[in-house]
């Protein structure tokens, strides 16, 4: 998805877990969320039709406009009174805290004026935290260094290194 605001910046949805996009649940919907969490005691298929109470939210990084989804699928912009008070509003509760996905992948075909772009480490889905390689050492002590960083502090959810298309490490946090 992608649109343009009144203030002429592009705002484009490429994947997730962006700091300017949330979802929005109509506080009269709550309870029926919450009854269709208890029934589907974690059976993913029997919760993905309450998917269909939230609406989408996006932020202008820009001016910090607001959009949200209708329930025609348009949008409906508003302008923050407080501008600098609604930076990254959208983004998690946890602030810098939140846990993340840490992905890297290295092409060793990648296009040789590239070079220094065969790697690429992924771990916000913001420019200063996406990194680029020329180096497979480099890029390999860079993520474990990361990973052991990351684990630490308690903010990573998931951790995955690809190489040529093959998995080399993956880690996922446990809930107990």
């Amino acid at each position: 998805m992608h649109f343009h605001c009144k203030c002429g910046h592009e705002t484009r949805v490429t994947t997730d877990y962006l700091p300017y996009v949330a979802e929005f649940l109509a506080h009269q919907d709550v309870d029926d969320l919450s009854e269709g969490l208890q029934e589907a005691e974690n059976d993913v298929g029997r919760i993905l039709p309450y998917a269909s109470l939230s609406r989408r939210m996006y932020q202008c990084v820009q001016c910090q406009r607001i959009f949200i989804e209708n329930h025609a699928g348009g949008l409906v912009s508003f302008v923050p009174e407080d501008v600098e008070g609604a930076k990254a509003i959208l983004s998690s509760s946890a602030g810098q805290g939140w846990k993340r996905h840490l992905r890297a992948r290295w092409n060793d075909a990648s296009n040789p004026r590239h070079r220094h772009r065969q790697g690429l480490i992924d771990y916000s889905h913001t420019e200063p935290e996406r990194e680029f390689f020329g180096d497979w050492n480099e890029f390999e002590n860079r993520y474990h260094a990361l990973f052991e960083e990351l684990k630490s502090q308690q903010r990573l959810r998931t951790a995955h290194l690809h190489k040529n298309n093959q998995l080399v490490h993956s880690w996922q946090l446990h809930r107990e």
